[in-house]
Order: C-alpha cells, then sequence, then structure tokens
C-alpha cells in the first residue's frame, strides 16, 4: 500500500471514530437526563431503590471535594506532607512554559512524543 493510500485510510478511520464520537456524546446526554429524571422521581415517591424488568438502581450519596481556596490547599498539602490529595499529573503546557524558560523542574525529564497532524486534503 502506497504512503498516500495510507494516509487516507488513516483519515477515514479518524472521520469515523469523529462520527461515533459524537452519536457517544449524544448517549451520554441522555443517560445523564434518563438519570436525573429517575433520581427526581425516586425522590418524589420518597424511595431509595426501584426495579425495572432488567435492571434495579439505587440512591447513592458520596462527599466530594469543592476546592475554594487553592493557596491554603496548597500550603495545608505542604506542612502536612498530604500530597495524596493530589493526583500524579503534572500539566504539560505549564512544565513546557518553564522548560522553554529555561528552568527544568526538579524530578522530571522531557521525552518527545511522536504523533501525526492530519488534516483533510483540499485537493
Amino acid at each position: 500500500m502506497d504512503l498516500g493510500v495510507k494516509i487516507d485510510a488513516l483519515y477515514a478511520l479518524r472521520q469515523q471514530r469523529l462520527e461515533l464520537t459524537k452519536t457517544v456524546d449524544i448517549l451520554k446526554a441522555q443517560e445523564t437526563a434518563a438519570r436525573e429524571d429517575i433520581l427526581s422521581t425516586l425522590d418524589g415517591m420518597r424511595l431509595a431503590k426501584a426495579s425495572g424488568l432488567q435492571a434495579t438502581c439505587g440512591v447513592k450519596e458520596s462527599i466530594e471535594p469543592v476546592p475554594e481556596d487553592w493557596e491554603m490547599i496548597h500550603n495545608y498539602i505542604r506542612t502536612e506532607n498530604r500530597f495524596d490529595l493530589i493526583q500524579k499529573r503534572l500539566s504539560a503546557p505549564a512544565w513546557r512554559e518553564l522548560r522553554d524558560s529555561g528552568l527544568l523542574v526538579p524530578g522530571t525529564s522531557a521525552v518527545t512524543v511522536r504523533d501525526l497532524s492530519l488534516t483533510k486534503s483540499t485537493r
């Protein structure tokens, strides 16, 4: 297979994936609306659980954090050595900005990630 045919095949695959992603996004929105409707119905009926013919659902609750003052949070994390409160992932744009200004963040190294830029041909 020549290179041009491979590029066109890759483009077709990406377009197919993007179309499927649109469908998935629509389904996710429908699922969210259905969840909200069922939660509202269960609340209105004062139920914590209900069943259909194929599935059972129950209300579950969890407490989640809402960051309000990042400076206070960062100070607490450093002071109490509670780095487990942070997900271990660096912001690539901020890291690249520091690197481009001549600073390599201690404990990090650079790796080149190769990918392809794929655009529709205009011919």
